[in-house]
């Protein structure tokens, strides 16, 4: 098979790939290293021959995108997961932090409202202007 035919075949694989160009890239050069590897076994297969080995250039940029779109919802989902764990360890870390501040505000507030009362009777004399002690 001469190397046109081989080149049309990846070129109209490519035209139907939608996809970052580098990835386009790392696609076609395995592709065409499996059909070298073909074409080596096979020195006198025809573009029919690769259509029948490999598929037809729509099918084959189809079945490529949809296992990229696959790895996308893969890694997506894996996202996901990462930030759901960091919210819960987040939202642990604040509701711990809440009940350890409560409890001492709570205990603080108890102790305020409910301390020790000491009266202490004072000996010695009545002081000289009883209207002070009036006032109270």
């Amino acid at each position: 098979m001469p190397d046109a035919n081989l080149h049309k075949y990846l070129k109209e694989i490519k035209n139907y790939l939608t996809c970052p160009e580098e990835e386009k890239r790392k696609f076609l050069e395995e592709l065409e290293s499996s059909i070298d590897e073909f074409l080596a076994d096979h020195p006198h297969a025809t573009e029919a021959d690769l259509v029948h080995r490999f598929g037809d250039p729509a099918g084959i940029a189809q079945s490529f995108l949809q296992e990229e779109d696959f790895k996308e919802v893969q890694e997506k989902i894996r996202l996901k997961g990462r930030v759901i764990r960091i919210l819960s360890v987040a939202i642990l870390v604040l509701t711990a932090a809440a009940v350890i501040l409560g409890g001492i505000f709570v205990i603080d507030t108890f102790s305020f409202n409910h301390g020790q009362y000491k009266e202490s009777i004072g000996k010695g004399e009545r002081p000289e202007n009883s209207a002070i002690l009036q006032i109270y």
